[in-house]
């Protein structure tokens, strides 16, 4: 069977399993700035400038080029975002000493509350001040078997995919579509569901208070513009578990393209709490 019909099943499946025993509704969420990510596959950091010269090399990928993700099928192109910078190497499966290009993703128009966006993971989610609010009243209405199917997905999201076996990602790609489409006429009266640009939910690491969007990358050409970057290496966590790095290149977005400035030794070492 391939992925393409293992998605299928579980969506078919999913669907139906979800109705009546699952709240989804949809939320209008702000993010000033949020970040993505890349394991830079150049050999040094200068054949990685000529690489990413341009802001698009940080954007998601060609549809054509994409395969099966946390959030999206094959031929499905979905920019993931971060809330911040501390748990990617953890998203990415990074090593220590890779190098890492960071782009952050500023919102155009400050204060602008955009979506809809599909939301998993609420117990997660309320661990965060600037966000916990608009998730206030999301269980009031909820039996203890709502909340534990929630807590449930929540927990399938932030779990790592094995290379072998079970595919992880084919459950959670379903899940993924069943939150953001709209869905077909025979699941009309199931649903109460309308399309939405997003999906937010928990990241990998959880203890590094984070939590990741995948957005429709038409939707987030609209609202969000990269103008800084860098490229960091990875050096692990320290005691004190902070993620620590050498800040190895700083870019700035001009005219249309990244200009580089390499960062010295003495200044480079950072820490990320």
């Amino acid at each position: 069977m391939t992925d393409q019909e293992k998605y299928s099943k579980w969506k078919k499946y999913l669907s139906g399993y979800f109705s009546g025993r699952l709240k989804i509704s949809p939320y209008n969420l702000y993010f000033d700035k949020l970040f993505r990510a890349r394991i830079v596959k150049q050999k040094s950091v200068d054949d990685a400038f000529v690489y990413y010269n341009h802001p698009e090399k940080i954007w998601n990928p060609n549809r054509k080029n994409t395969s099966l993700q946390r959030c999206n099928i094959a031929g499905q192109s979905t920019l993931y975002l971060s809330s911040g910078i501390r748990s990617l190497p953890f998203e990415l499966s990074a090593k220590i000493g890779d190098l890492i290009c960071v782009g952050r993703f500023d919102s155009i128009q400050p204060k602008l509350e955009m979506g809809p966006y599909g939301v998993l993971g609420i117990k997660y989610l309320m661990e965060f001040d600037d966000i916990n609010s608009i998730f206030r009243n999301y269980y009031k209405d909820f039996s203890e078997e709502n909340k534990a199917l929630e807590q449930k997905l929540s927990n399938i999201f932030s779990a790592k995919c094995k290379t072998n076996g079970f595919k992880l990602y084919c459950v959670t790609s379903a899940i993924s579509s069943i939150y953001l489409n709209k869905p077909k006429k025979v699941f009309k009266k199931r649903f109460k569901l309308n399309e939405k640009f997003g999906l937010v939910y928990p990241c990998v690491e959880r203890n590094f208070y984070s939590f990741n969007i995948a957005i429709k990358p038409s939707f987030a050409k609209k609202v969000y513009t990269v103008r800084n970057l860098e490229i960091l290496e990875y050096l692990g966590s320290n005691k004190d578990g902070a993620s620590e790095f050498n800040l190895k290149a700083t870019g700035r977005v001009k005219n249309n393209l990244i200009q580089w400035t390499k960062r010295t030794e003495s200044k480079s070492r950072i820490y990320i709490k």
